[in-house]
């Protein structure tokens, strides 16, 4: 009986241990602050799961389903700071955002759901930024829902066929030739025309970025996002915009840019551009981009 009691003892002893184990890992788990959407450039949307602490790739996996088209993230060592809500965003890329605490899991999960708008909208890549999750999401180009209307006009009746002129006015004489200039070309249509670009590096870790217009741009007709790892690049995407061959001036002492290249998109309407940032460093991110203005500001940092 001393021996049954004695066990007994020991086993609800360690139970608790156990429980206290369970409680300690649940409350080390961190918060979810905040989830956000970002229209890059048309088919390219930005989803940003905002956090308390360090996101690392151990802490989520995602899941593609076909039918109807979504993709389910699970976050693993993130508990339920916001309540299960919707997120409504219909940008042509992302139909709607769910999110959803699941503690039947152990540790207890986040589930962040995401209704894609049709079957081929791809998630490009996903990476953590320091307490940050960002989730790439496109929608690979397709052709126009309109094309232009083609009008059958009915064959013009011949007209009736004459007697030529008397021999001595044959041939008639033949008509002047006109002098007027053939018409030109219309130039490419233009909302603003590029002044100049200007890096200024501040400090070792941050480097500011001025894209300066003759006139404030539209919303819409300017987006940024990343491209490619091997080499870093960042693109700046610029619609309506007269380059005119413009040269940024880059400081050779700057920590994170290489160089920017400018490129015309090829059968852009409208005049678009490409700003192509040459990162030194695949850490290098834009963690900001601001108007002010004529002014677009573009915020570097190295983030760990």
């Amino acid at each position: 009986m001393r021996f049954t009691d004695c066990f007994l003892g020991r086993l609800f002893a360690a139970a608790l241990v156990v429980g206290a184990a369970t409680t300690a890992l649940a409350s080390d788990q961190g918060e979810i602050l905040e989830v956000s959407t970002t229209l890059l450039d048309d088919g390219l949307t930005v989803v940003t799961i905002h956090t308390d602490s360090v996101v690392e790739t151990s802490h989520w996996t995602s899941t593609r389903l076909s039918d109807p088209a979504r993709a389910i993230f699970r976050l693993k060592a993130f508990g339920p700071a916001l309540p299960a809500m919707k997120i409504e965003v219909g940008d042509g890329v992302i139909h709607r955002l769910r999110l959803g605490f699941h503690p039947e899991f152990n540790p207890p999960e986040v589930h962040l759901v995401m209704d894609l708008e049709s079957k081929d909208v791809e998630i490009a890549r996903i990476r953590a930024s320091g307490k940050n999750l960002l989730i790439y999401v496109v929608r690979p180009e397709r052709p126009k829902d309109t094309e232009a209307e083609v009008v059958l006009m009915p064959t013009p009746t011949p007209p009736p066929v004459q007697s030529p002129p008397p021999a001595e006015d044959w041939p008639p004489p033949k008509p002047p030739v006109p002098t007027s200039p053939a018409p030109q070309p219309q130039a490419a249509f233009f909302q603003a025309k590029l002044l100049e670009i200007v890096t200024t590096p501040r400090g070792d870790e941050t480097t500011s970025i001025r894209i300066t217009t003759d006139r404030p741009l539209s919303s819409g007709t300017f987006g940024s996002y990343r491209v490619g790892e091997e080499p870093p690049r960042h693109v700046v995407s610029l619609i309506g915009v007269d380059g005119n061959n413009l040269q940024p001036v880059i400081p050779k002492e700057d920590p994170n840019i290489a160089g920017i290249r400018m490129e015309l998109k090829e059968g852009a309407a409208g005049g678009q551009i490409h700003l192509i940032l040459d990162l030194k460093q695949s850490s290098v991110e834009v963690t900001r981009l601001v108007q002010n203005g004529a002014h677009l500001v573009l915020l570097l940092e190295k983030v760990i």
